[in-house]
């Protein structure tokens, strides 16, 4: 169920009248939950194996599970397969959730997380999935990550039918060139050339299940699961007791035993690692986290803290990360590796942000003001520092001011410290 979970937009919670709220149910709904879902319709099936009495109570039962949740509001259709009942209340239920669906972000750099592969006599390699974000068509280029492998799209299909495109949110069949399906596995992603990097380490924010039987705790082992993908990996609870109580939430890393591949604001499940129940979920907010030591865990929780605040809006993004970034700064490429944006809407939140003067831009680099004006400071204290040692000389020597300042400033920055003192 979890590998095409990443793929829903809108969920069909079924419920049996006769037996009401099973602990499946349970399961399936919290991970819908987890997933970040907003709409749903409630289906009480087997309508006509029960009373009103019972049909009653089921609708109690499945109230009682969706208290508070995006499901409080879903309409509640009772139905019978048998005597066909309902039908026309559960169309019409679809078609008005589907009218209120808001589109996915076809802005965004294409990525089709692979659910699987086969092969098809005369024509090779197929790989299916559900397109997550951006749009292919049937000449493009792609790469298989985290292999990185580059592969062309020969045909594309979707629910059987042959389409030039496919844009998000649609189921894809993708007919390959230059590989052979049993290369490809469940898990690994499509997308377009030098738009994502294989992560190892991620941060995230997570919400532990009030239904866990033990706390999630550091160096605990689980099973993530992300797009299509389920990885082994070791957790560090980033505070300082390192557990997350049961119903609470909390920042971690994740030490992942094999790559993958992920973008800021992508939903996750946890799983424990035997037996390999559901215990939490949560959003991914650093996807190439460094690894955190014990005496960084409230720095690296501030961090966290600032990315989920941006709400997913990327010129915030952009600003937390050229803070952070310090005195190294940060590139777009750097962003687009996190984020999955193409280069155009980067190029445009940047922008705003320099005209913000929030940040400047130093050759290929960006970094905040604050920190660039902090260089310029420094750059001048250095300078009467050497006048005072050294009052005959004409000039401190370019390599000396920047070892005197930070030897591990980028050239672009060091450049244009210089250039504005100069002006």
């Amino acid at each position: 169920m979890l590998a095409g979970a990443s793929g829903i937009d809108l969920v069909l919670l079924v419920i049996a009248a006769d037996e009401g709220v099973m602990p499946q149910t349970r399961e399936h709904f919290e991970i819908c939950r987890l997933l970040g879902l907003k709409r749903g319709i409630i289906v009480l099936t087997k309508k006509d194996l029960v009373d009103e009495e019972m049909l009653e109570l089921a609708r109690q039962d499945a109230a009682e599970l969706v208290a508070g949740s995006f499901l409080q509001e879903a309409p509640v259709i009772a139905f019978s397969s048998v005597k066909r009942e309902g039908t026309e209340e559960l169309k019409e239920a679809l078609i008005e959730q589907c009218s209120k669906l808001v589109s996915r972000n076809e802005d965004a750099a294409a990525l089709l997380p692979i659910d699987r592969s086969f092969s098809v006599k005369g024509f090779g390699a197929v790989a299916t999935g559900t397109l997550s974000s951006g749009k292919i068509s049937d000449t493009d280029e792609l790469e298989l990550l985290p292999v990185g492998k580059k592969v062309r799209i020969r045909g594309l299909q979707t629910h059987g039918r042959t389409v030039s495109s496919i844009k998000a949110g649609q189921r894809a069949a993708v007919n390959l060139a230059g590989i052979d399906h049993s290369e490809i596995e469940r898990g690994m992603i499509l997308c377009q050339p030098g738009v994502l990097r294989p992560t190892q380490i991620i941060d995230a924010e997570i919400e532990v299940l009030a239904s866990a039987k033990k706390p999630l705790r550091s160096r605990q082992r689980v099973r993530l699961h992300i797009g299509t993908a389920e990885i082994l990996a070791h957790v560090v609870v980033i505070c300082e007791n390192s557990e997350i109580e049961p119903g609470n939430s909390g920042f971690v890393q994740f030490r992942l035993e094999s790559p993958t591949m992920c973008v800021s604001g992508q939903h996750f499940i946890l799983r424990s690692y035997s037996p390999p129940n559901t215990i939490a979920g949560g959003v991914v907010m650093v996807p190439l986290a460094a690894k955190h030591r014990r005496r960084d865990l409230a720095q690296a929780a501030g961090f966290a803290s600032a990315i989920k605040s941006t709400n997913g809006d990327l010129a915030s993004l952009i600003s937390v990360f050229a803070g952070a970034s310090g005195t190294l700064g940060i590139t777009a490429n750097y962003i687009q590796e996190q984020t999955g944006c193409l280069p155009a809407k980067l190029s445009e939140a940047f922008a705003g942000l320099i005209q913000k003067g929030e940040i400047i831009r130093a050759g290929e680099r960006y970094i905040a003001s604050r920190e660039f004006e902090g260089l310029k400071q420094r750059f001048i204290e250095a300078v009467s520092a050497y006048h005072l040692r050294e009052p005959l000389a004409e000039g401190i020597p370019r390599g000396m001011l920047r070892d005197a300042v930070s030897r591990f400033l980028p050239n672009e920055i060091f450049a244009s410290v210089i250039a504005a003192l100069e002006s």
